[in-house]
């Protein structure tokens, strides 16, 4: 195959893999720039994602200062392979926007602003003629001769379906023809120069033909999606911008028989990890009762892979474990629910890291908080390091009627938690004086808590509910440290000591806690009639070892009536790190016949933002 040359402005694009040329190519003046333009995918044969469907090619050239030369923009259909050469005036500086795209396709690209905007209206499902590609090279200033290539890549993502059982699903007599997807979060617009994204709604693919991948004739796996060396049955292919270079969003795929109106098949997955110019593949059994899944970000458009497995909500295996360093490795939810297990029997883990090197995505399945067991005073502890790297935990559902929900149930002895994202988690206590949060309910003695971000979440108890932790649970003087940690965009619901960070503080914390420390976003409710909480604002409690010290009382309380006397407990506000120790129990100065009863670290919220069950 041979090289094609186009002289004069810009000429088109090189698709596939390029050969040698036995042409005598030109020499070029001084003033001369040539580019060689590729996308990805191969030539040989038809194949969803070959990049194919997009043969109208657009250029744009800048001067220094951003402004179009709109006399040299070119736009033209192209070949398969294409170079590109034109004169430009030495010394000067330019830069040059690629956009390739199919005929027809839903995307207006404004040269000047050097964006692409997307139309998602009436957008079908497994259409490939919304497949484009673009490139950017900034600031090219002309001292001789130029000759580069140019690699164009996708600004999407592709999200695809493929099923493992649609061979058993058409034999029991569900042979579906059409699908439908969604996303809750899709971006409307591109910037070429920058990379950015903008704009931000949800997109629905109306239902279309399955897609249908041509193979070359012998292929073993035809019409098949192929993902580490597994095929699949494709089910649905979609291209849509991603918000950010990296994102998480919840789909919906519908499946259909025919032109029927309903679905055979409605799945919505949660905590769906997309990036741009990446496939994401969600894969395994779409149609059977016990839905299995791997969720899969495929490099083939970019970047190193990685993947993402979906709990199937009970199977177990151990972590990955190196002597020598005493480090457990988790890789998949599995792995997860085998630490879980081991801490569960009785391994403490103490002087041993626990580290995820994957993110983990429960599949909105219930877990069962690590170290919890039937009976609370036969709680196990963790006590070593669990270090997340910057993954996340995400989608699980606990609902416990016992005394305790979280990630872990109990943490102690030196224990480290850092690292970690938690999205997507429904964390819910029932139980009179349950204690609830989303990391840990529980922790004793000296913890730490680093670098954790809790995000998107619904935490609901009685008392004792903290975004990280429930209690920290020492009045003996145990020291907890939580810092760098944010808990954002949660709906966080409670009676009585309600906190952002920690819901009820017997011990002592580190100072900085308010300072080092985000909450922000949350919305609040206490789950009491209105009439029962009350502002204590300038009302003091004397410290019961100290009569000449007394502390202001600040936010929204909670009254209880208990044998004729009004014990008032925390609901939301901000406490030193010991009232609980030297505080509780005391008198409240100017109020009758009334008590402190405990406090909590932290939580300061306005009390505009509260809202109560009636």
């Amino acid at each position: 195959m041979k090289k094609l040359l186009f002289m004069g402005a810009l000429a088109a694009m090189l698709l596939g893999t390029a050969s040698c040329s036995n042409e005598m190519e030109p020499e070029m003046a001084d003033g001369n720039v040539e580019f060689t333009i590729e996308l990805p995918g191969a030539i040989e044969s038809r194949a969803i994602a070959d990049g194919l469907t997009a043969n109208k090619l657009t250029v744009a050239v800048y001067d220094a200062d951003g402004k179009e030369l709109s006399d040299i923009r070119v736009n033209k259909d192209i070949p398969h392979q294409t170079t590109v050469q034109f004169k430009l005036v030495k010394g000067q500086k330019y830069s040059f926007a690629f956009w390739a795209q199919a005929e027809g396709a839903p995307y207006t690209f404004d040269t000047g602003a050097k964006t692409v905007s997307v139309d998602y209206e009436n957008a079908k499902s497994n259409d490939e003629k919304r497949d484009a590609f673009y490139a950017y090279r900034a600031d090219l200033t002309i001292n001789g001769p130029v000759n580069e290539t140019i690699k164009l890549y996708r600004p999407f993502c592709q999200l695809n379906y493929g099923a493992s059982d649609y061979a058993d699903a058409i034999k029991a007599g569900v042979n579906v023809t059409k699908s439908a997807v969604t996303v809750d979060h899709a971006a409307t617009s591109f910037n070429l120069a920058t990379g950015e994204t903008a704009g931000d709604k949800a997109v629905t693919f109306t239902k279309e033909l399955l897609p249908n991948e041509i193979t070359t004739e012998g292929d073993p796996n035809p019409d098949k999606l192929i993902v580490e060396e597994t095929a699949y049955d494709w089910m649905a292919m979609n291209y849509f911008l991603v918000p950010s270079n990296e994102a998480v969003i919840t789909t919906n795929l519908q499946l259909f028989e025919g032109d029927a109106e309903t679905a055979v098949r409605d799945l919505t997955v949660y905590s769906v990890p997309v990036q741009k110019n990446h496939r994401t593949n969600i894969l395994g059994n779409l149609f059977t009762e016990d839905v299995n899944f791997n969720v899969i970000i495929d490099e083939q458009f970019d970047q190193p892979d990685y993947n993402v497995v979906l709990w199937d909500g009970y199977s177990s295996e151990l972590p990955a474990y190196d002597e020598e360093t005493q480090t457990w490795t988790i890789s998949n939810p599995n792995q997860l629910a085998g630490f879980a297990k081991q801490v569960s029997e009785g391994k403490t883990f103490a002087g041993e890291t626990v580290v995820l090197d994957k993110d983990i995505n429960l599949n909105d399945k219930t877990w069962t908080p690590i170290g919890w067991v039937t009976t609370y005073g036969d709680s196990k502890s963790f006590k070593g390091t669990f270090d997340g790297q910057g993954h996340a935990i995400n989608n699980f559902r606990i609902a416990y009627r016992n005394y305790g929900s979280g990630l872990f149930f109990r943490v102690d002895g030196g224990a480290t938690i850092k690292n970690l994202n938690v999205d997507q988690a429904f964390v819910t206590g029932y139980a009179s004086g349950n204690v609830v949060g989303i990391i840990a309910a529980y922790t004793y003695q000296t913890v730490t808590f680093e670098n954790i971000t809790v995000s998107n979440s619904l935490l609901s108890g009685f008392g004792k509910v903290g975004g990280i932790i429930g209690m920290a649970a020492d009045p003996t003087g145990g020291n907890t440290t939580v810092k760098n940690c944010t808990v954002k965009n949660n709906r966080i619901f409670g009676v009585y000591n309600v906190g952002g960070l920690i819901g009820l503080m017997q011990g002592v914390c580190n100072d900085d806690i308010q300072t080092t420390n985000t909450v922000t976003g949350n919305q609040w409710k206490l789950w009491d009639n209105k009439d029962n909480y009350v502002n204590l604002e300038g009302k003091t409690v004397t410290n019961k070892n100290d009569p000449t010290d007394s502390k202001p009382l600040t936010g929204i309380f909670w009254k209880y009536v208990d044998n004729g006397q009004d014990w008032y407990y925390n609901a939301i506000g901000l406490y030193y790190t010991d009232m609980a120790l030297n505080y509780t129990d005391q008198p409240i100065n100017g109020l009758e016949n009334s008590f402190f009863a405990y406090g909590f670290n932290y939580g300061v919220v306005p009390e505009s933002d509260i809202t109560y069950r009636n």
